[in-house]
């Protein structure tokens, strides 16, 4: 399960930049934006050429810090209006370059397709009984549709309420002191909810992608793992449960104890 991505914090690498970092948080329809400045002397200068028309902020607060000071503002305006509203006053931010990490789901899926490619193959080229090459060539293909599950997806983008509702509550006890607590939105609210009715409609592609993204894990490396797995051990599922019910032994029951017994 992917956790909540921290926010992004704009960089501005300049030497003689006035405005260090930036970072935003929505809260509803407002957005709170958070401007580490150098120098103490440039807060007014900067609040008020962002309280200006357009953006029109309001000035929360100024904490001095080691950096020199933090300057929290709040407004209806997004954070790239408020970026580029900083560029025209000769302040470029842009976002930290992203690391190269390992991606463990990625690697899985390339050597694992390697794999069951020549599985496949093999259940072709192979002069072994028609039940086990079936069992092969249904074992490796479940497992190569899972292998281009993990590719795609990765780990499952599914929602962690408990984590969620207690990065809320964290943030609102920081903001608390700034705003007031009877202005910050409650930990249970869903804003997502009330949204839904301004937002277009999903297309049935986007909801499918959706769907796969929540259950990328749980569906396809668990499921189709597991059915393919059952798939080596049974070929021939009807036939062996037929044969089993019959009252025949295990051995005849399955068309090969090879496959039935790698598949368990």
């Amino acid at each position: 399960m992917k956790q909540a991505k921290p926010p992004i914090v704009y960089e501005n690498t300049a030497p003689s930049a006035r405005v260090q970092s930036a970072s935003f948080s929505q809260m509803g329809t407002q957005q709170f934006s958070f401007l580490q400045v150098t120098n103490p002397s440039d807060v007014e200068a900067i609040s008020a050429a962002l309280s200006a028309a357009p953006l029109s902020l309001r000035h929360v607060s100024t904490t001095p810090n080691a950096q020199g000071s933090l300057i929290v503002l709040e407004g209806g305006s997004s954070e790239r209006s408020v970026l580029d509203a900083l560029a025209q006053h000769g302040e470029t931010l842009q976002p930290p370059a992203k690391d190269k990490k390992f991606d463990a789901w990625k690697w899985r899926a390339i050597t694992s397709v390697v794999g069951q490619g020549l599985q496949i193959g093999s259940s072709y080229a192979s002069k072994s009984a028609s039940a086990e090459r079936k069992a092969m060539f249904s074992f490796a293909a479940l497992n190569m549709v899972a292998n281009i599950v993990n590719w795609t997806f990765g780990a499952q983008e599914k929602r962690d309420p408990h984590q969620l509702r207690f990065l809320k509550e964290q943030f609102n006890a920081q903001l608390a002191p700034l705003v007031g607590a009877e202005e910050l939105p409650s930990p249970d609210m869903r804003v997502l909810n009330q949204r839904s009715a301004e937002e277009p409609q999903k297309t049935a592609g986007q909801k499918a992608y959706s769907f796969l993204e929540r259950y990328s894990v749980t569906g396809g490396e668990i499921g189709l793992r597991v059915i393919g797995s059952a798939a080596l051990a049974f070929p021939h599922p009807i036939k062996a449960a037929t044969r089993l019910f019959r009252g025949l032994p295990l051995g005849d029951a399955v068309p090969t104890r090879a496959t039935f017994l790698v598949g368990l």
